[in-house]
């Protein structure tokens, strides 16, 4: 039975659990503002709630989602014949692993293409507008991270919805590089200056030796981007600082890169690097899809 107004019809029943009802309707009652924003995006959004007969407010509010609740672990390779591999499993759902059998299910990938041209490939969850794994054929990848920081994602959507329009939701961001961004260096310098609502951890490959980096961001700034080098031939990337340990409780990164030192540079492929996002806790009760980039 659904409590304090959260909803649990058939067509959402798992998802009610995560939000009340309060939440939705104050999104809808932004959604002038929210679309007027969203621009093409928010018709994309009309565009599934009509389809599906989901309300609006809730197919904006799960774009929001990720902005808050997504752990993931993405690693770049370079081997030792200056290939680059981009792999990451993507969690979901902090404290709501009873969300990932439906969200596993939604998992889709999907291609833009103009003019008969594939223009950009996405592995995301059905309903989701942005990219959270993607590729640019022949120029570069991207996949996101969730970064915990003190003024994260509930203030700046705080921000966001009192007036700060200026800083721009990582949704809308992910799919703008991929659109308007035809380089590895366009869209590194577009990922490391735009204005977020939300601090965010944006791993970049391209297709040249040594273009790969983690770009660590806080709403209004890039910090202590690390990209490969000749002293560093993978990057392994959660959501705590690459500049810090990880906590004891959730360290996937050492893990990876044990299992990445034991394959070895001269052996990684993109077969055997599957070993390593099945590696627990690299993968674990809130992993809900792994994405494979060559």
């Amino acid at each position: 039975q659904a409590e304090d107004g959260i909803r649990d019809q058939p067509r959402s029943r798992g998802l009610g659990d995560v939000y009340k009802r309060q939440i939705i309707n104050y999104i809808n009652n932004s959604l002038p503002k929210l679309l007027t924003y969203f621009g093409e995006y928010g018709e994309e959004m009309r565009g599934i709630s009509i389809y599906t007969d989901i309300e609006l407010g809730e197919i904006v509010f799960y774009n929001i989602f990720y902005e808050l609740f997504a752990f993931c672990t993405s690693i770049i390779v370079q081997d030792t014949n200056d290939n680059i591999l981009h792999i990451r499993n993507l969690d979901f759902g902090l404290f709501m692993d009873f969300i990932v059998p439906y969200l596993k299910d939604l998992v889709v990938e999907i291609s833009s293409v103009k003019n008969g041209i594939e223009q950009y490939r996405v592995h995301t969850y059905a309903g989701y507008i942005g990219a959270l794994s993607s590729i640019k054929p022949h120029q570069y990848s991207l996949t996101l991270n969730l970064r915990w920081a003190f003024n994260g994602g509930y203030v700046g959507l705080i921000s966001w919805f009192l007036g700060n329009i200026d800083q721009n939701w990582i949704t809308i961001t992910s799919r703008e590089v991929l659109k308007y961004n035809h380089t590895f260096k366009d869209a590194y310098n577009t990922l490391s200056t735009t204005s977020l609502v939300s601090p965010i951890y944006f791993i970049l490959a391209g297709v040249n030796p040594y273009e790969g980096v983690i770009i660590t961001r806080d709403r209004n700034a890039s910090l202590y981007p690390k990209f490969l080098d000749n002293s560093s031939w993978f990057l392994v990337q959660t959501n705590y600082d690459h500049w810090t340990s990880p906590p004891f409780f959730d360290d996937r990164r050492t893990p990876a890169e044990i299992c990445l030192n034991k394959i070895d540079r001269e052996r990684i492929t993109l077969n055997n690097s599957y070993s390593i996002l099945r590696t627990k806790p690299v993968l674990n009760k809130l992993t809900t899809f792994a994405s494979f980039i060559n």
